[in-house]
């Protein structure tokens, strides 16, 4: 059985969040893969209720899970100079500093095998060998 997090965050992510762990659960459901989702408190929400925008109940929880769903962070609206008030640092504490940038698509008329994935890490433009 597989454990997924699910962190919602802020803003958006209220709403496009439970609806893509709807996707998801429906196509669990279609291959007979067992899953049990796990929701976990980041951002606004765990600020208020466990005063921090990253709760250390989180990071332990994250540790055991097999991937999480995570929303967007509304953090430009956060109070400035307030430490329990920060962007959660899901990534650098999980040292997953990639980010996938949006993909293109290769007209049938290209050589190419593969399709070219854009890749942003740290504003740099890089292109996964082929």
């Amino acid at each position: 059985m597989l454990k997924i997090g699910i962190l919602e965050g802020d803003d958006i992510g209220l709403e496009v969040v439970p609806e893509a762990v709807k996707v998801m659960k429906a196509a669990a459901a279609k291959t007979g893969l067992q899953v049990e989702w796990i929701p976990l408190p980041l951002g606004r929400k765990a600020h208020e209720t466990h005063g921090h925008t990253m709760p250390d109940v989180t990071v332990e929880a994250l540790k055991s899970v097999d991937g999480w769903l995570q929303g967007p962070i509304g953090h430009n609206a956060y109070p400035r100079h307030d430490p329990p008030w920060i962007n959660p640092p899901l990534r650098k504490r999980f040292e997953l500093f990639g980010a996938q940038g949006r993909g293109h698509c290769l007209s049938a008329r290209s050589n190419r095998r593969h399709a070219v994935v854009e890749r942003r890490v740290r504003g740099q433009r890089r292109i996964p060998s082929q």
